[in-house]
């Protein structure tokens, strides 16, 4: 599957990318990122590049399926596809010399290349990886990956710039990669931080001098974006949020604007309340807090599709707030992430292996089931914190953070595959 590292990829959700882009090109289709080299080139083939401020990438696509090439339109990286034949007859019309130049690039044969060579960096597997270049000496955990893609950006807490104090949300970029002829899936960490302007504007707005811990992209409708942490500010953790049209980003007249800090007022209570989620359908946020005898559970609310989300939740009217049942015991249930039918979430249960472990529920027949351990393959005798699952390549995974021992100090990011532990 092909992504844009562009602005369709970076601030369009993984369905709205499908419907514009992705669908038009074959499956087969990969995406070349910085220093890799590809597994197999593709024939007869278009190189379409994008570029943006940290960096670039090539997508190969292939004119012979569909009858469509895809084109950059600037440096944006916005992507847009032209039926073969009606460009032929534009070309025809107008520049006779690019024709040929297309006709070469059509007429070349599919080719293999099994010599290829590659450099591994962090290979992910069936048992946690460290996330080595993402981590430091001090807490890293509470990651959120909005767009699990070739070049990926990943949000996550980290007290690293007030030497172990405060905690703060910072963003790093990962190359992902699968390399078919090894079986292997790969994690590479660029080693610089060029922001995006969105985030050069978002990270300066929600960091303070207090403490910000689990951030949560999450793409609305009628074009609205969020993104969504919690901070101490008031002494109790409490649920915010930014909010930003989608088209104000990557497009010739965009006003880059973010709308916030605002107060999830509808959730928020007296107590602690953080890590927000949102299900896939969008009808309801889950969260956790501690506001029932001081013990954290995972709560959800409906929400009110007949008006924007950011309304809904700066609301003042009252609205149910429930506590899950059967995703809450009489410990603490912490850092619930939703992805599909889905749900992760650590807990200081009974049963456990040691500390905080990380436990997984789906949603069936119209409710959660009972919670399951993910077993000593993951889980450790230390805690394991705020885990967030995403498929890339048909692989299902899992990044969580954990303080357990061999890592660089304090909490670490740590990345598996979960596919085999999942039930059907």
């Amino acid at each position: 599957m092909f992504y844009s590292s562009g602005w369709l990829h970076r601030r369009s959700s993984p369905a709205e990318a499908g419907q514009a882009a992705i669908k038009i090109l074959h499956p087969r289709c990969s995406l070349r990122s910085r220093g890799a080299r590809r597994d197999r080139f593709l024939a007869p083939i278009i190189l379409v590049t994008t570029t943006y401020d940290s960096g670039w990438s090539e997508g190969i696509a292939s004119p012979k399926h569909n009858g469509l090439i895809v084109l950059t339109l600037n440096k944006s990286g916005i992507i847009f596809a032209v039926n073969i034949s009606t460009l032929i007859q534009f070309l025809m019309k107008k520049f006779a010399s690019t024709l040929i130049i297309i006709l070469i690039l059509v007429g070349c044969s599919p080719v293999d290349h099994p010599d290829y060579s590659f450099e591994y960096e962090t290979i992910i597997a069936d048992t946690p990886t460290n996330l080595e270049k993402l981590n430091t000496t001090n807490d890293d955990y509470n990651s959120n990956l909005p767009y699990p893609a070739a070049r990926s950006e990943i949000y996550f807490s980290s007290n690293r710039n007030s030497g172990g104090d405060n905690y703060d949300i910072i963003c790093k970029a990962i190359d992902i990669s699968y390399h078919e002829r090894d079986n292997i899936l790969n994690f590479s960490i660029p080693t610089n931080d060029t922001y995006s302007s969105f985030q050069t504007k978002l990270l300066p707005l929600i960091n303070s001098q207090n403490d910000e811990l689990g951030p949560l992209s999450f793409f609305g409708t009628n074009g609205w974006d969020y993104f969504f942490y919690s901070n101490n500010e008031s002494g109790d953790f409490n649920i915010k949020f930014v909010y930003t049209l989608r088209l104000d980003w990557g497009t010739w007249d965009g006003q880059e604007r973010l709308i916030g800090p605002n107060n999830a007022t509808v959730v928020n209570s007296d107590s602690d309340d953080l890590y927000p989620t949102i299900t896939q359908d969008k009808s309801k946020l889950l969260f956790c807090s501690n506001r029932e005898n001081n013990l954290f559970d995972i709560y959800s609310l409906d929400i009110n599709s007949e008006v924007l989300l950011h309304d809904d939740l700066t609301s003042t009217n009252t609205v149910e707030i429930r506590k899950e049942s059967v995703l809450s015991s009489t410990s603490n249930d912490k850092c619930p992430s939703v992805t599909g039918n889905l749900i992760v979430f650590t807990s200081d249960r009974e049963g456990g292996y040691g500390g905080y472990d990380l436990y997984y529920s789906q949603f069936m027949n119209n409710q959660w089931s009972t919670p399951v351990n993910f077993g000593d393959k993951i889980n450790s005798s230390s805690d394991e914190y705020r885990p967030i699952t995403f498929t890339f390549n048909g692989i299902n995974l899992m990044i969580f953070s954990s303080n357990r021992s061999g890592g660089k100090g304090g909490f670490d990011l740590y990345c598996v595959k979960i596919g085999d532990l999942l039930k059907k």
